[in-house]
């Protein structure tokens, strides 16, 4: 059990570090290449997208991950449940975003690259669900390869086209949305190929499914938007340049929760099977080591960070973005709580509890939205 805990850690681990410089680089591409005021632009913009995926999700993934691990023969169904669900979901969301942002202020290069991302973000929904079922059955080797692939390339296709052929946002966005449908391609392909046996029949339908993802998805949602209320309300708000600052400050100060994503990630199915056969014990042995592993990487990163934030903002983005040292301090040490939500968010997973964290997010949202205002 350790051994696997361990190899898989490492795999998601690597790949974490990989995506997330990947992540950075593609900030720091636009950022240097564009300036503070499309920087704003583009993560305001971004972060609505992102927000909107997480209600397109809907839980579907979490859902789907339990469902596998519970049921690995029946992956192929649990799966086509799963894309009808959400794409069911996405289809919506994206004619009634479109229609919302068309209205409201027309098609100004803002709006068209909201309505860009928008479609980037629901394809990359459909990316989690497959890598969804690559967790679900263990593999999380692949699952690490795709998805640092998958950022990679994004961050290659940002940086050339800053950089060689000097595109504008929405140019740029255009890019990775094509990038980001050949990956989803790709892995459908090689999944399919794999021959892995499927079971002829699993006890469930579409519509079951999305009612078994729905606790999840009243967590996800609530937490998704939560996490991104902020830059969505000062894109509304504030000038570009002053946006640009704080998504400067909250991204570099990220860094560190790679870490503790991936291990909550690889813990996930070791933990759905402890709940499932009732080992409490077991699940408190696993989860006691990683917390204060998890705690230790965050507060040493988070001290870095504080001891030379301005300098820091202004060696990676460039001397305006030194006006965001504030946020990188702030953010650094705020970085504690969604350690702790990643791996609490594991054990709410496998122990089915998510209803009651769902109403816990739902309340913090509610409080949160009015106080962001």
């Amino acid at each position: 059990m350790m051994h696997r805990l361990f190899r898989d850690s490492t795999a998601l681990f690597l790949s974490q570090i990989v995506a997330n410089i990947a992540a950075f680089l593609m900030a720091w591409a636009i950022a240097r290449g564009m300036g503070d005021a499309q920087y704003g632009i583009f993560a305001a913009a971004y972060a609505l997208a992102t927000a909107l995926a997480s209600v397109a999700d809907s839980g579907v993934r979490l859902a789907l991950i339990r469902e596998v691990a519970r049921q690995p023969g029946h992956w192929r169904r649990l799966l086509r449940y799963a894309v009808i669900v959400s794409f069911c979901l996405g289809a919506l969301l994206a004619v009634s975003a479109v229609l919302a942002i068309v209205l409201r202020e027309g098609f100004s290069d803002v709006q068209r690259l909201r309505i860009v991302l928008l479609g980037f973000a629901l394809l990359w929904v459909e990316m989690r669900i497959l890598s969804g079922v690559l967790s679900g059955r263990g593999m999380f080797v692949p699952v690490g390869v795709w998805t640092a692939a998958e950022r990679l390339g994004g961050a290659l296709i940002a940086g050339a086209s800053v950089f060689v052929f000097h595109a504008g946002l929405v140019w740029l966005a255009t890019g990775l949305c094509v990038w980001e449908s050949v990956v989803v391609l790709a892995l459908w392909r090689w999944m399919f190929r794999q021959g892995w046996p499927a079971a002829d029949a699993v006890d469930l339908s579409a519509w079951r499914f999305f009612r078994l993802a729905i606790p999840f998805g009243l967590a996800g949602i609530a937490g998704g938007v939560l996490a991104r209320l902020d830059l969505i309300m000062l894109g509304f708000q504030q000038p570009p340049k002053a946006v640009g600052y704080y998504a400067a400050g909250q991204t570099l100060s990220l860094l560190a929760l790679f870490a503790v994503i991936a291990l909550s990630s690889a813990m996930y199915p070791s933990l759905t099977e402890m709940a499932r056969d009732g080992r409490d014990e077991d699940a408190r042995g696993l989860l006691m080591p990683a917390l204060g592993t998890s705690m230790l990487l965050i507060l040493s990163f988070a001290s870095v960070l504080i001891a030379g934030a301005p300098r820091w903002l202004g060696w990676v983005y460039g001397g305006p973005f030194a006006a965001g040292a504030p946020w990188l301090a702030l953010f650094a040490i705020a970085a504690v709580f969604p350690t702790l939500g990643s791996l609490f968010g594991s054990v709410v997973s496998a122990w089915g509890w998510q209803a009651r964290w769902a109403k816990v997010v739902a309340v913090t949202l509610a409080l949160a939205a009015p106080l962001f205002w």
